[in-house]
């Protein structure tokens, strides 16, 4: 991934902006990965197959502790350069958000489901960066993050997962505004189930979702296979004792649900897309990597226990202007861990 601090360097400042996703949305995009499973996802009675259904109520208060940690290696070089640019960049954000149920009925195309109105608010967010060269930057990242703290954004959610009615983003920058928008957009992940519903060994992949952001480089596929593995304790990541139950009573049992995400490229002749080459350029490279999640569903309540992640991805991507006849190549690695967990 590219960071944000490398937008100077790119040719021209909107298309640099288009071309490279900055380093506090690439952290908080895996945030928005893990979310989506914290509100959309739960589960009925342990029985032979179930129907993951939370059990959402008007009035009901749901809090989770997050935390992640990115670390990335980047390379750049060709006709444009910052010499004074880090090479290696290590960012950690912890947060503690509110899940408010403002209301709850049947979903007029599901009425077995629910329709639900919801209003998330960051009541604590922390973040830091480290650098093998101090950025300026890192500042701006740190102000984008905290001026989430205290605030709320309100939207629907119907049973097949699309969010409508949103409500409270215009208030956030450009930045702020950007990773909100990807965030509700994969929230219909989490309810892209088999609608027989699950068992114990069962795989599934959800329907592809759109990217909020543009990708340089056409033909990258995103892919998804979720399995049942098995009913045990519910387990938080974060407690010292690894098997203590969280969210509830010594005895609640969790579906254990196993998530892969992997990234492959289909063979292209041209690989620029139509938006880049619509401002004079054209792209080619690779990307690749893949994440690995372990979801703790509670049986009683059907609520997310935790979430834990862990993901590398890595990209070698060329990017020219013909009218400049400028070529830079873009080379990076990242590495990120992601821990979600319900609060008492």
């Amino acid at each position: 991934m590219i960071p944000a601090r490398r937008r100077r360097a790119t040719i021209g400042r909107g298309a640099g902006c288009a071309l490279v996703p900055g380093a506090a949305r690439c952290c908080l995009r895996v945030s928005v990965t893990l979310l989506l499973l914290v509100l959309t996802s739960g589960s009925g009675r342990a029985q032979q197959r179930i129907h993951l259904t939370p059990h959402y109520r008007q009035g009901l208060t749901l809090r989770y502790a997050l935390d992640f940690k990115t670390t990335a290696q980047n390379t750049a070089t060709g006709g444009i350069q910052n010499p004074q640019a880090p090479s290696q960049v290590e960012t950690t954000v912890s947060a503690v958000v509110r899940i408010d149920i403002l209301a709850a009925s049947a979903d007029p195309a599901h009425p077995n489901l629910l329709r639900v109105r919801m209003r998330t608010t960051y009541e604590r967010i922390d973040s830091k960066f480290s650098a093998d060269v101090p950025d300026p930057q890192f500042a701006e990242n740190q102000a984008q993050y905290k001026q989430l703290e205290g605030k709320s954004i309100e939207f629907t959610q119907d049973a097949g997962g699309a969010v409508t009615e949103i409500k409270g983003l215009d208030e956030y920058t450009p930045e702020v505004r950007a990773a909100f928008t990807e965030w509700l957009g994969r929230l219909s992940l989490g309810v892209a189930l088999p609608a027989q519903g699950i068992a114990i060994g069962d795989k599934w992949s959800p329907p592809a979702q759109p990217r909020s952001q543009p990708i340089p480089i056409e033909g990258i596929i995103f892919q998804t296979e979720s399995t049942y593995l098995r009913n045990e304790a519910c387990r938080n990541p974060q407690s010292a004792a690894a098997a203590a139950p969280a969210g509830g009573s010594p005895a609640e049992e969790c579906a254990v649900i196993l998530t892969r995400f992997g990234i492959t490229q289909r063979n292209m002749q041209d690989q620029t897309p139509e938006e880049y080459r619509k401002r004079g350029l054209r792209t080619g490279g690779r990307m690749s990597g893949g994440a690995e999640s372990l979801t703790y569903v509670s049986l009683a309540t059907g609520f997310v226990v935790s979430v834990t992640q862990d993901g590398t991805e890595e990209s070698d991507v060329t990017i020219v202007s013909q009218q400049h006849q400028l070529r830079m190549r873009y080379e990076g690695k990242m590495k990120t861990r992601s821990q979600i967990s319900l609060l008492p």
